[in-house]
């Protein structure tokens, strides 16, 4: 499940150049960016025409809105994951959402989370539980998405099981689905949302082991985007959420 945090943990998370900035300039700069999203709900999406939806996308507008900086629905599009991490490590014209934090993205990006910390699990279908359970963690067949927070943190932990790469959740999903695989590494919330728009019972995926409920969302830039780029998009998220703004999004997709 998601919860939220208090502001202050915010802080911790980018450090930031105490120099003057130009105002104007560091706009202009943000205004050429580029945005990139995965299809990742309720984080982001692409509703029935296929616009950029989601807590990350209404909250991107928002800063932008509060700024006076023009954003289009063109300027924000959704690829496949392992082409956004790509994208991001490469072109400082472009800059994405969203992303769960480890210390190797930390050194990759500069990150500006959003105060949610997300659950990722291992999970499996509830009527294979009891069948894995007793299994050995080297006997498991995992599904993953390549280069997803789900594979850096079994990889981080060695987890011994065998993985299997998929390129979008709903790939991996559908493998889990039919068997093809004994589990999935993945967000639980982001798993369950995507479950029931493809049609899965309710309950009927379980976690079987949490790999991490202490990480946050972020959005991304590249390291070479300037500090003052960054450090106005994250003030000015601070300022939303120290206004309540950001609630009102939480709870218009965590109903």
């Amino acid at each position: 499940m998601i919860r939220f945090i208090s502001l202050c943990l915010l802080c911790f998370t980018t450090t930031f150049s105490s120099l003057a900035c130009d105002p104007s300039s560091t706009k202009a700069a943000l205004k050429n960016i580029s945005w990139l999203a995965e299809d990742y709900p309720p984080f982001n999406y692409p509703d029935e025409s296929g616009k950029v939806i989601g807590i990350f996308t209404d909250v991107l507008y928002l800063v932008y809105n509060k700024l006076e900086i023009e954003l289009s629905d063109e300027n924000i599009a959704i690829v496949p994951w392992a082409r956004l991490y790509r994208t991001m490590q490469v072109s400082p014209d472009f800059a994405a959402y969203s992303m769960t934090s480890t210390v190797q993205r930390h050194s990759t990006f500069s990150l500006v989370p959003l105060p949610i910390l997300a659950k990722t699990s291992i999970m499996v279908l509830k009527k294979e539980l009891k069948r894995i359970q007793v299994m050995k963690h080297e006997d498991l067949v995992i599904a993953v998405v390549r280069e997803d927070i789900g594979q850096h943190l079994l990889d981080n932990y060695n987890f011994p099981a065998t993985q299997v790469e998929t390129t979008s959740a709903s790939n991996m999903l559908k493998m889990l689905a039919y068997e093809r695989v004994d589990a999935i590494a993945y967000a639980e919330e982001v798993a369950f949302f995507q479950s029931r728009k493809l049609g899965f019972d309710k309950g009927s995926i379980v976690p079987l082991l949490v790999l991490d409920d202490q990480s946050l969302s972020n959005y991304v830039f590249h390291k070479d985007t300037p500090t003052c780029v960054v450090k106005l998009f994250s003030d000015t998220i601070t300022e939303l959420h120290q206004s309540g703004a950001l609630t009102l999004i939480y709870k218009k997709y965590l109903h």
